[in-house]
């Protein structure tokens, strides 16, 4: 399996994107979109990136594809210059349960049914 990085801009909006596919076969097996538009907004005095979006192929869910992306998509960060990771979740779902076996820390509450998390790229 690979994985493939993807650069574009949207909607001409200086907001960047970064999409990682997790690849086999020529099929894809899952995505991760991750948002830049966060790097520039300094959170004590450091820049982060926004996990957005991941989707996972149905038939490849909890084989450890999305682990992989996340762990993709942290080191693509690190690379960029990133300080932290940032992402939000439903509150007591299995993926908030999971963010935080991969190492998330609770940072605040996003509404009613989301939290936001971080974890410190290292």
């Amino acid at each position: 399996m690979k994985i493939t990085v993807s650069e574009y801009c949207y909607d001409n909006s200086n907001k960047v994107f970064y999409e990682l596919y997790m690849v086999n076969n020529e099929c894809v097996l899952g995505r991760l979109k991750l948002n830049d538009s966060h790097s520039k907004c300094k959170v004590m005095g450091m820049k982060g990136m926004l996990l957005e979006i991941m989707n996972i192929d149905v038939k490849y869910v909890r084989k450890g594809i999305g682990g992989k992306l996340i762990k993709a998509g942290e080191k693509m960060m690190k690379k960029r210059g990133m300080d932290y990771s940032l992402l939000y979740c439903l509150k007591d779902s299995w993926m908030e349960k999971w963010y935080i076996r991969l190492g998330y820390k609770y940072y605040m509450e996003h509404d009613e049914k989301n939290n936001w998390y971080y974890k410190m790229l290292k």
